[in-house]
């Protein structure tokens, strides 16, 4: 669930978009001013330590110093990105593609005011890799990232992503975590779902009904459960001797 100022943001700048791989359409590039050039990072290291953006969920970043983040996409994915300041306030960011063969590529920036940016990436090439960066701000900021995918040639990420089934063999892209099926506690042979450690914003709606984790932590219900990572090992409280697995 988008942050309430993001959905805001969301619904009162929907109709701005930028394309990737190609820059900015022109009537779109007018009301949404790219960074100038002076603000603009000369390069970026793509070997450097970076963040995990993944599908169909928000993805949360505290922008304190420089933040990379990567996008692992197959070739034929059509992507929307969303990004916003929880706060409001003014959004920096670059859009960048590393080649196979090593070139690092500036495909666009973003110095937008209005804390909001809607932009669209389509990988037609399949030789490169995308990043997200954001300079480092005046100020501490959280940012919120959401990307919706489509694709003409199959799977849009080549690693599953959160809320996909992991099976022995097929694992989650780095950074999550598989979660066991419920009552199996054993993601490794019987598989599981995908979900970022300890994230819990897809829960905030769900009534409290105790679950007992595979960790033998009681928790309010299973959906925090399998956000946690541990999974659920059965309904109700966990009892005092139920030991982790």
């Amino acid at each position: 669930m988008f942050h309430e100022g993001f959905a805001v943001a969301s619904l009162a700048l929907a109709g701005l978009a930028v394309t990737g791989c190609g820059g900015a359409a022109d009537d779109d590039a007018a009301r949404l001013p790219p960074a100038s050039p002076a603000s603009q990072s000369t390069s970026i290291d793509p070997n450097a330590p970076s963040e995990h953006l993944y599908f169909g969920v928000t993805n949360t970043l505290h922008v304190a110093g420089d933040v990379l983040a990567d996008v692992d996409l197959n070739v034929g994915a059509q992507v929307q990105l969303e990004a916003a300041t929880t706060d409001g306030s003014p959004i920096r960011f670059e859009l960048w593609m590393v080649h196979n063969d090593k070139n690092v590529e500036l495909i666009n920036a973003f110095d937008v005011e209005s804390g909001f940016v809607l932009t669209n990436i389509d990988d037609q090439t399949g030789d490169v890799r995308y990043f997200v960066h954001f300079p480092a701000p005046t100020s501490p900021r959280d940012v919120v990232v959401h990307m919706d995918c489509s694709s003409t040639n199959g799977r849009c990420a080549t690693e599953l992503q959160p809320g996909e089934t992991c099976l022995p063999g097929n694992t989650c892209a780095e950074g999550l975590l598989c979660a066991p099926s419920d009552g199996s506690c054993d993601a490794e042979f019987q598989g599981g779902t995908c979900v970022i450690p300890n994230d819990d914003s897809a829960c905030a709606s769900d009534t409290y009904a105790p679950a007992c984790g595979c960790d033998g932590v009681t928790y309010a219900n299973g959906c925090l459960a399998k956000a946690s990572g541990a999974g659920v090992r059965t309904s109700g409280a966990c009892s005092k001797v139920t030991p982790p697995s």
